[in-house]
């Protein structure tokens, strides 16, 4: 969002710690450091051990089909093209004059896409279910990491440890609550500063028995 201006989450404060509007402006632009660091590090989705996508909102069937290295080509496309317009003394932010195509600008738009979707987080019926096991199956993982949503302070696992929602709201808006998701093997944890959560792929953290036993002094 920063990228196309769009200012809707900034605070007074963080706009005077870049001391100017134009100099936050000139930082997220390709001459600046964040955006230098967005161009040289972005991604918009990564599976890490073969095994585990990590994405901000998720992946649907229609994006998965397109297969994660294209999503990452887009997304850097995106990135390429919005912080150099911001390089610009007068920059225009406009598809039209950053030469951004359809399907580049589809991963800003699209509430379905990797940024913005929220069924996994929000929804398990059988339909999402489904769709997610495709998912899954197209990309040849076995489990979705998202954020995007905070549904509560701890994290949240959904259709039998296939999801995991790790948006605690870590912001001082939602309570700066802090959390962490331990993956070592099949092993999956929840890490918090009160101790650890700990439970197995075989289900939910909402139903099953053991997945809000604390094991104290652990870490």
């Amino acid at each position: 969002m920063n990228l196309v201006l769009s200012w809707n989450y900034v605070t007074p404060g963080d706009i005077n710690s870049f001391g100017t509007v134009q100099n936050r402006v000139h930082e997220f632009s390709s001459e600046g450091y964040i955006g230098n660091l967005l161009l040289t590090t972005f991604q918009i989705a990564l599976i890490v051990e073969n095994d585990t996508l990590f994405v901000h909102g998720g992946i649907d069937i229609e994006w998965a089909k397109k297969g994660i290295e294209n999503i990452n080509i887009l997304g850097k496309e995106l990135v390429n093209k919005t912080t150099k317009m911001l390089s610009r003394e007068n920059p225009i932010i406009t598809w039209n004059a950053m030469n951004v195509t359809k399907e580049e600008a589809s991963i800003f738009l699209d509430v379905n896409g990797p940024l913005w979707m929220r069924k996994y987080a929000e929804k398990d019926d059988e339909y999402t279910k489904k769709m997610l096991d495709e998912v899954l199956e197209i990309l040849k993982v076995k489990r979705m990491v998202i954020g995007h949503t905070p549904l509560s302070s701890r994290i949240v696992s959904r259709c039998n440890g296939k999801v995991y929602v790790i948006d605690v709201g870590i912001s001082s808006y939602y309570g700066g609550n802090l959390a962490a998701l331990e993956i070592v093997g099949d092993q999956v944890k929840e890490i918090y500063p009160d101790g650890m959560v700990k439970y197995n792929e075989s289900g939910d953290n909402d139903n099953n028995e053991n997945a809000n036993k604390i094991i104290k002094d652990e870490l």
